[in-house]
């Protein structure tokens, strides 16, 4: 460091600013939110800098009185990269000095704090998760996987048949005022409008998300239309001048393009509360001219003109913070804020109500959501919004009613594609996996846009085993989305690794890095395919310092120990973190700590609730492995039964040649001393279509049994044996990217 700091002083490195007695880090407006270990490390090395700091002197400084390993340090730094955007193959902040330590590569200089005055506060989804998001991104096979536009070339949908003639698209409304902070009343106006032609059981309407993907396309109205699938398209106008507003809307015909209905409207601010109402019916008249001149219900969101104006501004807020991949605390803080003011103007609006419970639940205070929540519920539990929100509450909780929470929002809005994708979710974690399979279709039809629909239903069909049916969908969404779209090829990839392609996998995240470089997650996938076919020098080129799903891969059982037992004091809320440690215990036989560490995380219990997570039920068989290798038969043998029950039920629904159930069902057997059994469903396993997890079926105790039996030798050959295959492949995929093995490390 260049200057001799006073007293209160921050330190500038390139665009970071650190304040050592605020313990922050800001890059601009944002603040980059780092555990009390990264930080401190960050500091060292900037306080130190240009000089090397030693493993021994970072270990002295930042872990004082501490016994800790090289690769202790190691993985903090990866960490600490990882929270910077820092790439170990070109980095920008951390230089690695090889044997000997790191050193700090920008110059850094003192400056006065008051400089560093931060305006909004964003927290990173994987420090501070929250329900909504979780709930967004299917964790059926979480411990091997970590994630935790220019749109379409060609019409929706693999076998649609043309969009039905009651099916509408409300496009995002133009802002025509002179002033851009009108936008959320043009916005919200849209939104409000989509709402309400959502509660109406003859209209399909696509979703908020499909419909937003086109505010900057310049596309024509026929092939946005076809490419949501829809037969009708609402564009909107707003001009607002002073207290006067102009409203325009058209109705489209998607088919022909043609304007098929108009209608102007003028009025004061204090009349839009009414007006929005009367937009809603008279447009539902015109796409169903049969139906009844009642067909919007009556009952407003809001009787007050004030709650209103509150609540399409908060709403734009909120949802401006949903949109992005990093959460914006500081404006969803602002949403809250005024979604309670709108609670506090009209206390009997159960929307209010539950908007302010569910901006709550996405920000991770569940003690303060409660209120709100069952006073909506108290209020009008016939909306879909608070039957919806009730649900993700019980879930976040995991108590019972989730279920029932979501079905019956989507009795009351048959569009709300969050309640549909929810409900999803739910019904295959309670292994009802054929009817899971419906509800995440019908979310997809009405969100076509949408990658996490996509995502949801990827997965489903891949763990669910139906590998054809999966394939078609990753051959969908490489026609639908332009060549360049990084997360769309992320998700092409992980359904082709659940379809064991590996090889054909490795070859889209490659195609999603290139697109976008900077994606971090296609990094950790890529090295984690490489780490999955035993390319340890691919997998380190890509994540040079592994990470848990690296060193699952790897089976380096004793670091991910050391790893998981210093991210755990940091992220105590990171349940996958608690299961990852807990199955690296038991690979080790230090059964008793895996007991006592699930038992702290609330397993059974969690597992064999109705609003269990699979990641839950995947957590439970370690803790009954550890049971039984401890000679609590008992219970072993309790959660063992459960097993057989549930996974059972769950293979007489699914294709045969599903993994997935299998494993864990092989496992539950010999468990039971059914060894036989047990080992006519690891055959199974073998046979699969989907690579299995090898650590799974190599590591597990109640394996172990089976040690020297030729049966379960032969199963561990013939994955060894898939995954040679697989790797003879490697050479063809990487060429078609460009790349080769000489590039990437020796062949292994």
């Amino acid at each position: 460091m260049d200057e001799q700091a006073p007293e209160s002083y921050c330190l500038r490195v390139d665009d970071l600013v650190i304040n050592p007695g605020a313990r922050s880090v800001h890059r601009g407006e944002k603040v980059i939110e780092l555990p009390r270990l990264s930080f401190h490390l960050l500091l060292e090395l900037a306080e130190s800098a240009p000089n090397v700091l030693t493993y021994d002197n970072l270990i002295d400084r930042v872990w004082p009185g501490r016994i800790v390993s090289q690769e202790t340090v190691t993985q903090r730094v990866k960490l600490l990269r990882k929270a910077l955007g820092d790439d170990a193959h070109a980095p920008r902040y951390i230089g690695l000095v090889r044997g000997e330590g790191y050193r700090m590569l920008p110059k850094v200089t003192v400056t006065d704090p008051s400089s560093a005055a931060i305006a909004a506060e964003t927290v990173q989804p994987s420090q501070r998760r929250n329900i909504g998001i979780a709930l967004l991104i299917v964790a059926l096979a979480t411990l091997g996987w970590i994630v935790s536009r220019e749109y379409l070339r060609t019409p929706a949908g693999p076998g649609a048949a043309g969009p039905a003639p009651n099916s509408v698209a409300v496009l995002p409304f133009v802002n025509a005022s002179e002033s851009p902070d009108d936008l959320y009343l043009s916005e919200g106006l849209g939104d409000e409008l989509r709402d309400q032609l959502g509660r109406h059981l003859g209209l399909s309407v696509a979703a908020r998300s499909s419909s937003m993907a086109f505010r900057d396309q310049a596309l024509e109205a026929t092939q946005i239309a076809a490419r949501l699938g829809a037969a009708n398209l609402i564009e909107g106008t707003l001009r607002r001048e002073a207290n006067q507003l102009k409203v325009s809307l058209q109705i489209i015909d998607g088919l022909t393009g043609f304007q098929t209905w108009s209608q102007s409207y003028n009025l004061r601010m204090q009349d839009l509360l009414s007006v929005q109402q009367q937009i809603a019916q008279e447009v539902i008249q015109q796409l169903l001219p049969m139906a009844d001149e009642d067909a919007v219900d009556p009952m407003p969101a809001t009787r007050s003109v004030s709650a209103n104006e509150l609540m399409l501004l908060a709403g734009h807020y909120d949802k401006q913070v949903r949109d992005q991949p990093i959460v914006d605390q500081g404006l969803l803080l602002k949403a809250i804020e005024l979604y309670r003011e709108a609670t506090e103007v009209d206390p009997s609006s159960a929307l209010a109500h539950s908007r302010l419970g569910a901006a709550l639940l996405y920000l991770g205070d569940l003690n303060s959501a409660e209120a709100p929540i069952f006073e909506a519920l108290r209020l009008d539990p016939n909306l879909a919004h608070v039957q919806y929100t009730l649900g993700l509450y019980h879930w976040s909780r995991r108590e019972a009613g989730a279920g029932a929470a979501f079905e019956r929002a989507i009795s009351l809005n048959q569009n709300f594609v969050e309640a549909l994708s929810a409900y999803a979710m739910w019904l295959s974690q309670n292994f009802e996996f054929v009817k899971a399979s419906d509800y995440f279709k019908r979310a997809l039809l009405l969100d076509r846009m949408s990658h996490a629909r996509y995502l949801e239903l990827g997965n489903h069909l891949g763990i669910g085993g139906w590998i054809d049916e999966a394939k078609l969908l990753a051959r969908e969404i490489e026609q639908r989305f332009n060549e360049n779209d990084s997360q769309a090829w992320l998700i092409i990839a992980r359904i082709h690794e659940l379809a064991g392609e590996l090889d054909i996998a490795l070859e889209w995240a490659l195609r999603s890095r290139q697109a976008s470089p900077d994606d971090r997650e296609a990094v950790w996938m890529i090295a984690e395919l490489f780490a999955r076919l035993d390319m340890v020098k691919q997998a380190e080129r890509y994540e040079t310092e592994p990470g848990v799903g690296q060193l699952y891969w790897q089976r380096r059982w004793q670091d991910l120990i050391e790893l998981g037992e210093a991210l755990i004091l940091e992220y105590p809320n990171e349940t996958e973190i608690w299961y990852a440690l807990a199955w690296a215990y038991n690979a080790t036989g230090r059964f008793r700590q895996t007991i006592r560490l699930l038992e702290m995380s609330g397993l059974p219990e969690y597992a064999l609730n109705e609003s269990r997570r699979s990641i839950d039920v995947e957590a439970a068989m370690t803790l009954a492995d550890a049971y039984d290798a401890t000679d609590n038969k008992q219970e072993a043998h309790s959660l063992a039964h459960w097993y057989v029950e549930h996974l059972s039920k769950m293979k007489e629904e699914i294709p045969e040649g599903a993994w997935w159930p299998d494993i864990y069902l092989a496992c539950a057997l010999a468990i039971l001393g059914r060894d036989e059994e047990a080992l006519d469903t690891l055959d199974q396993v073998a046979s699969a279509q989907g690579l299995a997890w090898y650590p799974l079926v190599a590591d597990a105790h109640c394996f172990e049994r089976f040690a020297e039996n030729s049966r379960y030798r032969r199963v561990l050959g013939i994955l060894d044996e898939r995954k040679a295959d697989l790797r003879h492949k490697i050479p063809m995929r990487l060429g078609k990217v460009g790349l080769s093995l000489d590039e990437l490390g020796a062949s292994e």
